[in-house]
């Protein structure tokens, strides 16, 4: 008999479908090809299969998904379109035009208190065209959720405004400038993985904006705030450092395919082990490339370059054991050398057995991956400012920027955000310069006299510069009070939107920082070189940085 997997927002035994509950629900049908069925119920209680489905889901009150080849979300399962009292198929409905009226709405759960029920889905299709699933036939309407119904996105179309192409996020108007909402809306009473905030027809597990206001979760003050405290769900984290010789951004030159395939290359991931330090966690890709069995991902922290999941699994199932490093968190390296094979709607469970060998399981997904670096489009030393072309010809370890005689120290840097893929689906252009991000200078280590080829290696340097250093914010930017992730740097006030590199000076943030400040009591001597980080990140973890040195005269 197949093992049932369970995701659970609470301390949940696994279950097996030799010994299901009296009490459970059997959800029979058959996936396509190589997708998977997950279930989720509203604590975040998820059940998941694929082939001919026979599975035992241990309540009702839950939403179906489809999991692609690949580990993407591949949509919503539609259990049924209701048009009055009236109930059809997807398929029967989309022929029979029943969504051509505001009075239709898509039922996507299965209704509380259908236990003991068996339930027929039928032969479960995909549309990935239109980021949905839907059943093969039509459940008895006391078993559909009918106070969960969800709104069509567009009257004529029998789909929701979540699917596996917007991922949750918002869609634009029509005719409204491709501008996401800047300002966050009030905090939602629910945080729970398993309910839909939104109601836009994907669990806020599996949702990039959650709360629909048109803003990415991380960078959500609502949602990036909500408690992750690995019971019921965990965070994925996205990371790309690159040296200003290496890093790429929209704004400073053209950008081929393989420019952003070779910097995804160096991307990396921080994924948060949830549970207690006592639980064995192992991690499930659904068949991503990156972290599955035969893949390309490796371990960046506890075990430098091994393979991963290969050389991490001990019971050989298939799925790597992941353990917190030094910064309270497991860092893959996906090694992904395309920029279609890792994106936002990344799916991923955690599987966690306790010491009592009680196994419960726990969802994720990656919201987006950093595409671009920031870039600096100029630097002002004292009276002197250098425009910066790319590939630079300064600011490298070979060739540093020079400050020039009885410089002060202070630092004014014009920069490009970071971008990402757009979601079309969501009213996005092809790159998008991300915004609300904190931005820091972080000088990592101490400044030292500078190997031509090697470098060199100093002292630990001071970190991100505290916020009394930075002054001359241009028009986008605010320096929040207080101390922590709001105010440990500049806040970046403009919502996202399309990259627009007709305008490149109406799209850069500028600022100084005073570096002689940031390093307080260590000295910086003449012919010293300071390496710098500037930073875009956000509370949640993500953050992009482009690499720097100056030297001092």
């Amino acid at each position: 008999m197949k093992a049932l997997t369970i995701l659970s927002a609470g301390l949940m035994a696994a279950v097996c479908l030799n010994a299901p509950s009296a009490n459970a629900i059997t959800l029979k049908g058959q996936m396509p090809g190589n997708y998977t069925l997950v279930s989720v119920d509203e604590d975040g209680k998820a059940a998941t299969g694929s082939g001919t489905l026979n599975l035992a889901i241990s309540s009702g009150n839950l939403r179906l998904y489809a999991i692609d080849e690949r580990g993407s979300l591949g949509g919503p399962v539609i259990l049924a379109v209701k048009r009055g009292n009236q109930y059809y198929t997807y398929k029967q409905a989309t022929k029979k035009r029943k969504c051509d009226s505001s009075k239709a709405t898509l039922v996507l759960g299965i209704a509380a208190g259908t236990s003991g029920a068996k339930l027929n889905l039928g032969t479960i299709a995909v549309e990935a065209t239109n980021g949905v699933a839907y059943a093969g036939k039509l459940l008895n309407k006391k078993f559909l959720d009918k106070q969960g119904t969800t709104a069509l996105a567009n009257t004529g179309s029998c789909l929701p405004e979540g699917t596996s192409n917007t991922l949750g996020l918002k869609v634009a108007s029509a005719g409204a400038a491709p501008v996401l909402a800047a300002a966050p809306s009030a905090a939602d009473e629910s945080d729970s993985p398993g309910k839909d905030k939104d109601k836009d027809g994907l669990v806020d597990a599996l949702d990039i904006d959650k709360d629909g206001d048109g803003i990415l979760n991380p960078y959500d003050s609502d949602s990036a705030s909500s408690p992750t405290d690995g019971t019921s769900s965990f965070r994925v984290f996205s990371n790309l450092k690159l040296e200003i010789e290496n890093s790429l951004n929209q704004y400073v030159r053209s950008l081929t395919a393989a420019d952003l395939d070779k910097a995804i290359a160096n991307a990396s991931l921080a994924i948060q082990v949830a549970g207690s330090d006592s639980d064995t966690v192992e991690l499930n890709c659904f068949g991503l490339s990156y972290c599955s069995k035969g893949g390309t991902g490796t371990v960046g922290e506890g075990g430098a370059g091994k393979a991963f999941p290969d050389d991490f699994d001990s019971d050989g199932d298939g799925f790597g054991t992941i353990t917190r490093g030094s910064t309270n968190d497991f860092q893959l390296r996906p090694n992904a050398f395309s920029i279609s094979a890792i994106k936002g709607g990344d799916t991923y469970v955690e599987i966690l057995t306790d010491s009592s060998g009680a196994v419960r399981e726990i969802p994720g997904m990656l919201n987006f991956i950093f595409s671009t670096t920031p870039a600096i489009a100029s630097i002002t030393m004292g009276s002197e400012t250098k425009g910066v072309s790319y590939p630079p010809s300064e600011g490298t370890m070979n060739s540093p920027f020079v400050a020039p005689a009885g410089w002060d120290g202070k630092l004014t840097l014009a920069a490009y955000r970071p971008q990402r893929v757009g979601i079309k689906a969501a009213g996005e252009g092809d790159f998008v310069d991300i915004g609300r991000s904190t931005i820091t200078i972080d000088i990592p280590n101490a400044p030292c006299t500078n190997t031509p080829g090697s470098g060199c290696v100093s002292d630990r340097g001071p970190g991100n510069c505290k916020p009394e250093t930075y002054s001359n914010l241009s028009g986008d930017l605010s320096m929040p009070s207080g101390t922590g992730p709001s105010g440990d740097g500049i806040k970046d006030t403009r919502g996202d939107q399309d990259t627009d590199t007709a305008n490149p000076t109406a799209n850069q943030v500028s600022f100084t920082v005073d570096l002689d400040q940031c390093l307080g009591d260590i000295s910086w001597e003449s012919g010293q070189v300071l390496a710098v980080d500037l930073q875009f990140k956000n509370s949640a973890g993500d953050n992009a940085a482009q690499k720097f040195r100056i030297k001092k005269p």
